[in-house]
Formats: structure tokens, C-alpha cells, sequence
């Protein structure tokens, strides 16, 4: 199996034009963002050098270990709601969104996923939705059962416990800013 990411990347590419029908070709640097759209052309020596200063600072603070723990993070989360499914709590219930916290001001995204065994009312989903929103738990991410009007954890679930930083998880990152 050939592991794919979506990584930003600065590369060199040939280019061609055509002036008084000669072919000339030039080499210019293109980076490139996750989908391989261009963001940012570089023709001059200057910007070459600041293409390149931004990317090498991109590089060095987010290495590839952080794309292997999203990885890991989402395998993680998929074979839990797979057991969690075959103990016959199938009814999902997703609550997501960013929080803000209340010590440091940081805003925060977080995402639960609780299984029922019937279906949601609308006066579960409110409570569980309020609950949340007043006492967050630690983890940015967790996957709860909610049975006999109790809200339970997995059992062996670390991420839920403990936090997304138990598989090296540390958060989404935002775009590159380039200028």
C-alpha cells in the first residue's frame, strides 16, 4: 500500500512559450499547495529566496510525523465506531464545532460522535448538546455510548480519555501564509 499525503511542496517546472514561432523554455518555481493548485509563482531570484525561506520555515515546524499521527488518529477512530456499531449502537449522533477556552481564550475545535442503540429524541439531543457545551470534556475528540441515559466511554478508547495527543496528534494546521 502506497501512502499518499496531501503536503504542500515547492518544486521546479518547465515552461514554454512560443515568441515569433521559436519554442523558449524557462524553469520557474511553483509551490503548490495539499490539492496541487499553484499558489505562488516565483520568476525573480528574490522571490525564489523567499519562496524557499517560507517553505523551509513551513517544513521544519510540521513534519511528517504529524501527518503518520492523523493517520494513525483516524484509523483509530474508525475501528472504534466499528465495535462500537457491532454491540448494536447504531444511531449516531455528531456534535462539532470550535469552543472557546474559558483560561486561555485559545478557540478550539472539537468533535464527539455518540452512539445510541434507538433513535435520538429531540429533548436527548438538546441535553447531550448542552452537556457538551458546558463541560467539555478533555479530549478534542471522542467517541461516547449513550445507553440507559448514561454517557459512557469506550472501553479502551485512550484518545477519549486522555486526549488526541496519546497517537502524536497536535491539531490541525492552518494554510501557509505566502505573500
Amino acid at each position: 500500500m502506497v501512502l499518499k499525503f496531501k503536503v504542500w511542496r515547492l518544486q521546479p517546472e518547465k515552461r514554454v512559450y512560443t515568441r515569433k514561432g521559436k519554442k523558449k523554455k524557462y524553469r520557474v518555481w511553483c509551490l503548490r499547495d495539499k490539492e496541487g493548485h499553484i499558489v505562488r509563482v516565483a520568476r525573480k531570484p528574490e522571490d525564489v529566496y523567499r519562496l524557499r525561506k517560507r517553505y523551509k520555515k513551513y517544513n521544519e515546524e510540521h513534519k511528517l510525523e504529524q501527518l503518520l499521527a492523523v493517520r494513525r488518529l483516524k484509523d483509530h477512530v474508525r475501528r472504534i465506531k466499528a465495535g462500537v456499531r457491532k454491540r448494536g449502537f447504531i444511531k449516531q449522533l455528531s456534535i462539532y464545532g470550535i469552543t472557546k477556552n474559558k483560561e486561555t481564550g485559545k478557540r478550539v475545535y472539537r468533535r464527539y460522535e455518540i452512539f445510541k442503540a434507538v433513535q435520538w429524541t429531540q429533548q436527548e439531543v438538546a441535553a447531550i448538546h448542552d452537556f457538551f457545551k458546558k463541560s467539555p470534556p478533555l479530549s478534542h475528540a471522542g467517541i461516547f455510548i449513550y445507553h440507559n441515559d448514561k454517557l459512557l466511554i469506550v472501553e479502551g478508547d485512550k484518545i477519549t480519555q486522555k486526549g488526541t495527543s496519546e497517537v502524536g496528534y497536535k491539531g490541525e494546521r492552518r494554510n501557509l501564509d505566502v505573500d
